[in-house]
């Protein structure tokens, strides 16, 4: 604008950002292709929402995505992301979200850029500390149990995640 203005003093504001794009696989509840932006509500299972501003973060795609199943391994995720200027290559990195639950090791959330993919791996051996990851927002709030065999009313019922059996 210099040819056309005197003095040219030009401001830029980003009115919206674009929302970022990225992958949820594995152990996940509904995995997929989802799209995050800067300002969003997201509705959980139990009906209730949760409201985040900023860069969405590791934890934010897994409650959009529905929480975990109860087979992940939460002290193994893997967030790749695509290298600058490599074309389709990704660096990895492993993610250990049972510190962020049990410890409140925030460096474990990191912030989603476009293209990320995150890996839920499924655990080998039940942890310990299933308890505390049930009640964990993570989790989902409600589980579908089966029941079968010599029962008054057998079929899918909805429970929520902490149902002891003898309820």
């Amino acid at each position: 604008f210099s040819k056309e203005l005197l003095r040219p003093d030009l401001y830029i504001t980003i009115k919206q950002s674009r929302p970022i794009k990225i992958s949820i696989i594995g152990e996940i509840e509904r995995p997929g292709l989802y799209s995050l932006t800067n300002n969003e509500v997201t509705k959980l299972a139990d009906g209730e929402s949760n409201q985040y501003n900023g860069l969405p973060t590791v934890v934010d795609a897994i409650q959009k995505a529905g929480g975990i199943t109860q087979n992940a391994n939460l002290k193994k995720i893997i967030l790749s992301r695509r290298i600058e200027g490599g074309g389709f290559q990704y660096k990895e990195t492993n993610l250990d979200l049972l510190s962020l639950i049990l410890k409140g090791n925030q460096n474990q959330n990191l912030f989603l850029f476009d293209g990320d993919i995150i890996e839920i791996t499924k655990a080998e051996t039940m942890s310990s500390n299933i308890m505390k990851l049930a009640k964990a927002n993570l989790s989902p709030k409600t589980i579908n149990v089966f029941f079968i065999g010599e029962v008054n009313s057998p079929g899918k019922k909805q429970l929520t995640s902490n149902t002891p059996l003898i309820q």
